[in-house]
């Protein structure tokens, strides 16, 4: 919940977010919460078209793909 709070909270201070960076592996839980927030502030429709970046699975994706082609 408080992440949901923190979320609308800057959409209203900044309302042209659209992205949202996760900071580590222990915020991995908190991408619905920040869905959730954002969907308060700006609705159902631009609230959804927000995007939730997790570094760890988008490392974990860039590591998998490396090793495919053996980089």
């Amino acid at each position: 919940e408080r992440m949901a709070d923190a979320t609308s909270r800057l959409l209203h201070v900044a309302p042209h977010t659209r992205v949202f960076c996760l900071g580590c592996a222990a915020m991995v839980d908190g991408a619905d919460a920040i869905r959730m927030g954002a969907i308060r502030a700006l609705g159902e429709g631009e609230g959804t078209g927000c995007r939730v970046v997790d570094g760890v699975a988008a490392g974990v994706a860039w590591l998998v793909s490396a090793c495919r082609t053996q980089f």
